[in-house]
């Protein structure tokens, strides 16, 4: 008998069934490269079983890439910009109705969601900032909004330009940026009736304009308040309705 310091584990996973996990979280994730997170999520084990195994988190990637590969099918690179906000809206509403409130960073990790919080963050700069925009979306009634910007972890400031400014106030129409900040300022609700989104999807808000346009009200954010769409169509053109305590 040969005496060797090496014993064999009794524990060890066969490096056949580590693949097979990888595979089947591969294909919950649509088949896009994924993380050790995103892993540990999905399977019976952990990624550092995974790690041990292979080697390296990038060496098990390329091994299941080839093995995906003979069955024809290819591993997506996960990048930046891979979801669009239509996908990201939806998913989010998804765990927010099936929760009934807004999710917080667990509740969403327990959700088991299609699409992972950090990718929230990376995408819109911060989960609360995310959850901003997925209201305004909501706020608007429908599908995301091709005028807003797109998402991004930099924050460019932009310099005020005075003659733009005023070239807005000048118009009916309310940009994107001062809409979500009369959202924001009202706390996405009603000042009329009071509901919101965050309690009720149905709710569709529109940002009004307290003295109506037609008779020179500026699209300033002093003239701006957050309407739900049956008070806003009550309101109409009257400029002599005050908000309740008023």
């Amino acid at each position: 008998m040969t005496f060797q310091f090496e014993r064999t584990r009794i524990d060890k996973i066969p490096k056949t069934a580590v693949l097979a996990a990888l595979e089947r979280v591969a294909e919950h994730q649509q088949f896009v490269e994924f993380g050790k997170r995103d892993f540990d999520k999905e399977a019976r084990f952990s990624s550092s079983t995974v790690v041990r195994t292979f080697g390296a988190w990038s060496s098990a990637m390329e091994a299941l890439r080839d093995a995906l590969r003979r069955r024809g099918i290819d591993l997506k690179a996960r990048q930046k910009g891979y979801y669009s906000d239509r996908e990201l809206f939806a998913e989010m509403e998804r765990v927010w109705v099936g929760l009934g409130h807004r999710p917080s960073r667990f509740e969403w990790e327990e959700a088991k969601p299609a699409i992972s919080y950090q990718t929230y963050k990376r995408y819109f700069g911060g989960w609360q900032q995310a959850c901003l925009r997925f209201l305004e979306h909501r706020a608007r009634g429908g599908p995301a909004d091709p005028a807003l910007p797109e998402p991004t972890t930099r924050r460019q400031k932009a310099r005020p330009n005075p003659a733009r400014r005023h070239a807005r106030a000048a118009s009916r129409e309310v940009p994107a940026g001062l809409r979500l900040k009369v959202y924001e300022r009202d706390r996405f609700r009603c000042v009329f009736c009071g509901r919101s989104p965050i309690s009720d999807l149905t709710v569709e808000l529109h940002v009004d304009h307290v003295v109506p346009f037609a008779r020179r009200g500026e699209t300033v954010l002093e003239n701006l308040q957050t309407l739900c769409l049956k008070c806003n169509l009550g309101k109409a053109d009257r400029d002599d309705v005050q908000q309740p305590g008023v």
